[in-house]
């Protein structure tokens, strides 16, 4: 078995961002904040990309997603203009704001982006609806609250990030994600504004993860 407390990691740059005004990472006309450029200049020096996020450091990385190969989100907002946490924007920017992660999502799924998100059974789950993604992208895990708090302290937070991590730095990493080039081939960027990821129904055929946890102690 692989070990699980980061020594089979190799050394890894990290850098933390705070939106400290609460505005998504979203660029409005009463202040700028060029999170694009920056991060494209930025991670134009490295061979591979992990966003992480969450809440609305996950709608950030979502965002942003086609600048990685990774993507990794714990219940983010992906329609800000249904979203219970939003930032005080007029009408119009909510939905600018939202467009522009759907059509950098269908980026990042046309590049082969791997995107994982997890969410736990509250309405973070019905958001994740507004977002189509590649079968087993999305993992629901069977409890209700903060679901990266909840996997932290349930000692399963640490070993899913060294995997991402570990996957990353493989010499047997393979990108990009065919699954992810597939959907991004299936649906058009207008297609995939409207798309859902599941229908209240039996008919659809795409699928989530109900993640199974083992937990010792």
């Amino acid at each position: 078995a692989c070990p699980q407390d980061g020594s089979r990691l190799q050394d890894f740059d990290v850098l933390c961002m705070c939106d400290s005004n609460a505005q998504w990472y979203y660029d409005t006309d009463s202040h700028k904040l060029d999170v694009e450029s920056k991060l494209r200049d930025l991670v134009a020096g490295y061979r591979s990309v992990l966003f992480l996020g969450v809440s609305m450091g996950g709608f950030a990385a979502l965002s942003y997603a086609h600048l990685a190969d990774t993507v990794a989100v714990f219940g983010p907002q992906t329609d800000l203009t249904r979203s219970h946490l939003r930032p005080g924007f007029k009408p119009e920017c909510l939905v600018a704001a939202s467009r522009q992660l759907q059509d950098n999502v269908h980026r990042a799924l046309c590049r082969g982006t791997r995107i994982e998100y997890h969410v736990a059974m509250e309405d973070h789950l019905l958001y994740a609806r507004f977002l189509p993604l590649p079968r087993g992208s999305l993992i629901v895990h069977p409890t209700s609250g903060r679901i990266a708090r909840v996997l932290e302290r349930n000692g399963i937070l640490v070993p899913l990030l060294i995997d991402l991590f570990a996957e990353l730095q493989s010499s047997s990493k393979v990108r990009p994600i065919a699954a992810s080039q597939a959907l991004a081939r299936q649906l058009s960027a207008e297609a995939f504004a409207d798309a859902r990821a599941w229908d209240w129904g039996d008919a659809g055929e795409r699928s989530g993860t109900l993640a199974q946890w083992n937990i010792k102690g």
